[in-house]
C-alpha cells in the first residue's frame, strides 16, 4: 500500500495517478479479506471431500469407481474376439449371437448402441455405463445360455437409450420388459420360434412374480405403518407377513409358473433386502406390456411411446403411464396385498 500511496501523492499524470489507484485498490482491507474468505471456503471444501472420501460412502463409491475402471480399461472388442481362435469356440459362438443382438436392438427396435460394443473376460455381473462408454460385456454373462444372453444384452442397451433421473424401479423395470420383449423379437427374427416362445414364458412368469413382490411390498408397509413406534410389534408382524407370504408363494403363485422350479418358491429367501432387490425388477411390468398391447404389439413404438411418458412426467413416469392408458389403469397403483391373493 505504500507503493500506492506514494504514486498518488508523486505522479504528474492522470495515467500514473490511475495506475496507482488500482494498486491501491487491490491491496485494499476489503480485497484481503475476500481473498481471506476464498481460502477459508476452499479449505472447507477440502475437508468435506476428505471427510466423504473416508467415509464408508466415499470408500464404497471410489472402490466401485476403481473396480469398474478396470473393468473398462480391460475390453476387448467382440469382433476381434470372434475371430481370434485362441478363444474357446463356445465363447466365440455367444459373442457372434451377442452382436447379432445388438445389431438387432440398434437397427429394428432403435436402441441407443455404439460401434464398438466389447467385452472383458473376467468374473463379474453386467452393467451399463449409461453412454458413457461402450458397454462391457463380462466373462460371466457367456456362462448364460443363448436367451438369458440376448435378453441381457438388450436390458443393458435400454439403459442407453433411456435412464429416468432418480427412479431406479422403472429404469430397470421399463429394461426387463424390452429386454424380454426384444430377445422374443430377435428370435422370431432369426427363424426360432422355440427359443421366442420359451422368452415369452419366462416373462408371463416374471410378471406373475412381480405382481407378488408388489403385494408382498404393499402388506409389509401397511403393517409396518400400523406399529410406527414399537420395534417389537414390527419385527413381529413382518416374521408373520412373511411366514404368509411362504405359504401363498409355494401354494398358489408357484403352480401358475411355467419356467421355474417349484423349489425356488420353497427356498427364495424372503426378507426385506432381497424383496426390494427384486421389486427394483419387476414393478408394475403390467403397464409396460398394456402399451405395448395398446400400440399393436410393435416394440418400437412401444418403446418410443414410453420414453416420451417418462419425459413428460419425470418425478411419476408410472404415473404417466396409468394416465396415457386410463381406466383401469388410472387406479391400478400398489395396492394389493397378500392377503388378496
Amino acid at each position: 500500500m505504500r507503493s500506492g500511496h506514494h504514486l498518488l501523492r508523486t505522479a504528474s499524470s492522470p495515467e500514473c495517478a490511475a495506475f496507482g489507484w488500482r494498486i491501491f485498490f487491490l491491496i485494499s482491507p476489503d480485497a484481503i479479506l475476500l481473498a481471506m474468505k476464498r481460502k477459508l471456503v476452499a479449505a472447507l471444501g477440502m475437508i468435506v471431500l476428505a471427510a466423504l472420501w473416508l467415509s464408508p460412502t466415499g470408500c464404497y463409491l471410489s472402490r466401485g469407481a476403481w473396480e469398474e475402471g478396470k473393468i473398462l480399461a480391460r475390453r476387448q472388442p467382440i469382433a476381434e474376439l470372434v475371430s481370434d481362435p485362441r478363444v474357446e469356440p463356445i465363447a466365440r459362438r455367444k459373442l457372434q449371437i451377442v452382436l447379432a443382438a445388438r445389431a438387432y436392438a440398434k437397427d429394428s427396435i432403435r436402441l441407443r448402441a455404439k460401434d464398438s460394443f466389447t467385452v472383458s473376460l473376467r468374473p463379474s455381473d453386467a452393467f451399463s455405463t449409461l453412454g458413457w462408454f461402450n458397454d462391457p460385456l463380462l466373462s460371466t454373462s457367456l456362462r448364460r445360455d443363448s436367451i438369458d444372453l440376448v435378453n441381457t444384452v438388450i436390458h443393458e442397451l435400454t439403459h442407453n437409450t433411456f435412464y429416468a433421473p432418480s427412479n431406479v424401479a422403472f429404469n430397470e423395470s421399463f429394461a426387463s420388459f424390452v429386454g424380454a420383449r426384444g430377445a422374443a423379437a430377435f428370435f422370431c427374427s432369426r427363424g426360432q420360434p422355440l427359443a421366442a416362445a420359451r422368452v415369452e414364458s419366462e416373462w408371463q412368469d416374471e410378471k406373475i412374480l412381480g405382481a407378488f413382490w408388489s403385494a408382498l411390498t404393499h402388506t409389509l408397509d401397511s403393517a409396518y405403518k400400523a406399529h410406527p413406534t414399537d420395534r417389537e410389534a414390527r419385527l413381529a408382524v413382518r416374521d408373520t407377513v412373511y411366514a404368509r407370504a411362504r405359504t401363498i408363494l409355494v401354494s398358489d403363485v408357484a403352480p401358475q409358473l411355467r419356467t421355474v422350479s417349484p423349489r425356488y418358491a420353497e427356498r427364495v429367501p424372503l426378507d426385506n433386502a432381497s424383496l426390494l432387490a427384486r421389486r427394483v425388477y419387476a414393478k408394475n411390468l403390467d403397464l409396460f406390456d398394456a402399451v405395448y398391447a395398446r400400440e399393436g404389439g410393435d416394440l418400437k413404438r412401444t418403446i418410443g411411446r414410453i420414453i416420451a411418458l417418462a419425459k413428460s412426467s419425470p418425478k411419476d413416469p408410472y404415473g404417466a403411464l396409468r394416465g396415457w392408458l386410463g381406466p383401469p389403469f388410472t387406479a391400478g397403483a400398489d395396492t394389493s396385498t397378500v392377503h388378496d391373493r
